[in-house]
């Protein structure tokens, strides 16, 4: 019997909740899978040129609905607009060539497969350069894209249009920028990967999520590449013992729970087999449901593991539009930047829950302690208690949690990220909305919440405790009704935005200050949804003044920016990732900056943020909001201090 369970997208059609991928299916065996998937009751089938089986797949549907055992609106067919084609003027073109290989007048679904594209040597091998690198085209035009595809939809070519494997930041570009918002969003998604801020921002601009690579590294190739996919440590998600038990209870296989817990999270899921019996047990996930501790428990799994990187494409990490640089560096990639960070001499490091990397980053860092690298005595630790968690009852919690990730006997500092208190929805890393997008605010009581942060020090939890994002009516709060006064205040801080006052405040108080976005908005590129608006704050390397001023010291601009901070006696957080930078902001020791030109700097001051937090609908003017403390989550993936000993007057971070 065909499976009757949909999704509806926002523009109205319904889109089955289960679909078969046909990607690395050979031409040879289509016939076979498809047949047997169609029998078995599937009706969404996910093609593109890339798969390079679109005139095989055509063949069998054509001969499904021109022997009237199926009608075409029972049928869901999605195509993608493959990197290789991913420019404006291919984009109806390649859309027809898939439609006359399909033997269909439209299609269902079109999506831009990837964000970036690449140039290619024929329809099939894309060009290289002499060190076997993919030879990126860094003219993708998203806007101009999606137009044509708008106009594609206006043309019945395609019913819906939507996305692939975009970030935050493009989504939302395109949504501010054009008249109709994506209806689906592609994405890998398992419980090793669970993106929950991407998933976030989908249900609240009502974007559908489409999910593949269900269940990670058994969607490779091969069983070699399957395996060598996998950290030495690391178990196959088919083998997950939490997995293998909640199947056992509901007498279903591994992959069935792992579909179904999807399924459970209202979002679509393709899959792709090529055994007649798996085609069936995989689509039979519908006469059971997970209980609400079955779902936490999958989702306490959540690794920020990607698996479907593009690697495939040589290279193409340096394109600039690249999607995977926003949340997460990998193990590998962070096993690096650590190790060179440290090579440096920086020491201190600063992180988040919301940052998605706790427990990658206590893996490298007993790693290098393990190895004798580092000592957990030349490391300085700062990572911070949630919104979703800022209430007196989860702060202990929250701290063991993230001592747990981190593989931590203590934290040097630990702070409060926000003056406000967000509803959390599975754990912590997921903010819990209302059905119009808007966040769920809870109360908040500074005051019960720092008396629990002053026990996490009388139990050495934490050395020292500290706010972030906080005013001075708030601070001024917590100063009147402590035992322990806070002992960092954490800000947004650069040329354009300086706080005179508050600083001021904090030095009367014996508060040190650490800034962040210290390079305003090109500080925080990769994370800049954050952000209501990039243009609200242009690029401070760009301002003539500072430009002026690195010219006749002979440094970078960025070293200006930072160096001012420091001749104010502030410490500063900076994201880097490679080791060119690090070596960079590390020379910003090596000179000062003179009384007239550091006037010159403070005279910029425009009192304009770069963080504010813009994505949380409804966070604005609720209690604790107050003015101006409107800052971001997420962006800071792992920030490192220079120092060997901590000292808040020459602390960079990345």
């Amino acid at each position: 019997m065909a499976f009757n369970k949909f999704l509806r997208l926002s523009n109205g059609p319904d889109m089955p909740a289960f679909g078969l991928r046909t990607y690395q299916i050979k031409s040879d065996d289509v016939s076979v899978i498809l047949n047997d998937a169609i029998e078995a009751g599937y009706r969404l089938f996910e093609t593109s040129p890339s798969y390079n089986n679109q005139d095989d797949v055509g063949d069998v549907l054509n001969a499904w609905l021109k022997g009237n055992k199926i009608i075409r609106d029972e049928l869901f067919i999605v195509t993608n607009l493959p990197v290789s084609n991913n420019r404006p003027h291919e984009v109806e073109d390649t859309l027809k060539e898939s439609l006359i290989k399909l033997k269909l007048d439209y299609v269902d679904l079109y999506l831009v497969e990837a964000p970036f594209a690449i140039k290619m040597e024929n329809e099939e091998v894309f060009k290289r350069d002499n060190n076997g690198n993919a030879l990126l085209d860094e003219t993708t035009d998203h806007v101009a894209i999606w137009e044509i595809m708008e106009e594609l939809m206006s043309t019945g070519l395609t019913k819906s249009i939507g996305l692939g494997n975009f970030n935050v930041d493009q989504i939302q570009h395109i949504v501010e920028t054009r008249k109709m918002i994506p209806h689906v969003l592609q994405i890998e998604y398992h419980v090793y990967l669970q993106q929950p801020e991407l998933i976030d921002y989908c249900r609240r601009a009502n974007i559908t999520l489409l999910t593949y690579a269900s269940l990670g590294a058994v969607n490779r190739p091969d069983k070699n590449q399957r395996i060598s996919m996998l950290d030495k440590d690391e178990i196959p998600i088919l083998n997950l013992p939490e997995l293998r038990e909640i199947a056992t209870a509901h007498k279903k296989t591994p992959a069935q729970v792992a579909f179904r817990w999807i399924i459970d999270k209202k979002m679509a899921l393709t899959v792709k087999s090529s055994n007649s019996e798996r085609i069936r047990s995989n689509i039979d996930i519908f006469d059971f449901s997970l209980t609400k501790e079955e779902m936490e428990k999958l989702n306490a799994l959540n690794r920020n593991r990607r698996f479907v990187d593009f690697s495939q494409y040589k290279g193409i990490e340096k394109h600039p539009d690249y999607p995977f640089h926003t949340f997460q560096l990998d193990i590998e990639d962070l096993d690096f930047v650590i190790k060179e960070a440290v090579f440096v001499g920086f020491r201190h490091i600063d992180t988040s829950v919301f940052n998605l990397n706790e427990k990658l980053l206590g893996k490298v860092l007993k790693k290098l302690m393990d190895e004798g690298k580092v000592k957990r005595s030349d490391l300085y630790i700062t990572t911070k208690l949630p919104p979703t968690a800022n209430k007196p009852e989860f702060v202990e919690t929250a701290m063991l949690q993230s001592l747990n990730n981190l593989q931590l006997e203590f934290i040097d500092l630990y702070l409060i990220q926000l003056p406000v208190t967000l509803m959390h929805d599975e754990s912590f890393e997921m903010i819990k909305r209302q059905k119009d997008g808007l966040v769920c605010l809870d109360n908040t009581d500074h005051i019960l919440v720092w008396k629990q942060m002053e026990d996490l020090v009388i139990k050495g939890l934490t050395k020292s405790i500290g706010l972030a994002n906080f005013n001075q009516k708030q601070i001024t709060n917590i100063l009147c009704n402590c035992s322990i006064p806070p002992a960092v205040l954490q800000i947004e801080y650069h040329i354009y935005l300086q706080q005179p006052e508050l600083l001021k405040f904090c030095q009367l108080h014996h508060i040190t200050i650490t800034s962040f976005a210290s390079l305003g908005t090109y500080d925080m590129l990769s994370s800049n949804y954050f952000m209501t608006k990039r243009s609200r704050l242009p690029s401070l390397l760009e301002v003539p003044e500072v430009q002026e001023i690195a010219k006749k010291y002979n440094k970078t601009e960025s070293q200006i920016l930072m160096r001012w901070i420091l001749e104010k006696n502030l410490s500063a957080l900076l994201r880097m990732h490679n080791s060119s930078r690090m070596h960079e902001i590390m020379g910003v020791f090596e000179f000062s900056i003179g009384s007239h030109d550091m006037r010159k700097l403070d005279a910029l001051d425009r009192n304009i943020r770069s963080v504010d937090f813009g994505f949380l609908n409804g966070f604005v003017w609720i209690g604790d909001y107050e003015r101006g403390c409107r800052t971001k989550f997420v962006s800071q993936l792992l920030q490192l201090n220079a120092s060997n000993s901590f000292n808040y007057g020459n602390t960079i971070s990345f």
